[in-house]
């Protein structure tokens, strides 16, 4: 080899290092992120309560009043038939403004104890999530304000 050869590896060898170290440096950050676990229960929960609040609870006279449910809406029958899924149980309850409890629907397609148990706490194959939004509840000719509370299990294993 003769000298002007070496030096011309040595210095493609020292451009060639920076661009290694990059390389890895982007291939871990990226191995990293791709491999991250991705929470996905707290937006099935949000995804739950507006499909419940937006479709099957809301008011419509003369058009969709959104924030508005309707009182005559809220029971069990309408509930299951406009929302459920398999490995998805919830329970919705309706408050008043002081957080008091007036109505109470359980839908639980899956879980045959429908909740006896606190599933969350004790089955590791279940996830829960809780969301609250405050609504308007159309009762009787009046507007009250109130809120809507949605607990969501989850069967993730």
């Amino acid at each position: 080899m003769k000298k002007g050869q070496i030096a011309s590896y040595i210095e493609w060898t020292l451009k060639l290092i920076p661009v290694f170290i990059i390389a890895v440096f982007i291939f871990v950050i990226a191995s990293k992120q791709i491999n991250a676990p991705l929470e996905t229960h707290p937006l099935e929960a949000k995804l739950t309560m507006n499909a419940l609040k937006y479709h099957c609870l809301i008011l419509e006279k003369e058009r969709p009043q959104l924030g508005v449910i309707d009182i005559e809406k809220f029971t069990e029958d309408k509930i299951k038939k406009c929302y459920s899924k398999n490995e998805l149980g919830y329970t919705l309850t309706l408050l008043n403004k002081e957080k008091e409890e007036l109505k109470k629907i359980k839908n639980f397609p899956s879980l045959n104890h429908e909740r006896i148990l606190p599933v969350c706490e004790t089955i590791p194959e279940y996830e829960c999530a809780t969301t609250e939004e405050f609504i308007l509840i159309y009762n009787k000719g009046t507007l009250e304000p109130s809120f809507l509370k949605l607990e969501v299990v989850n069967r993730v294993a």
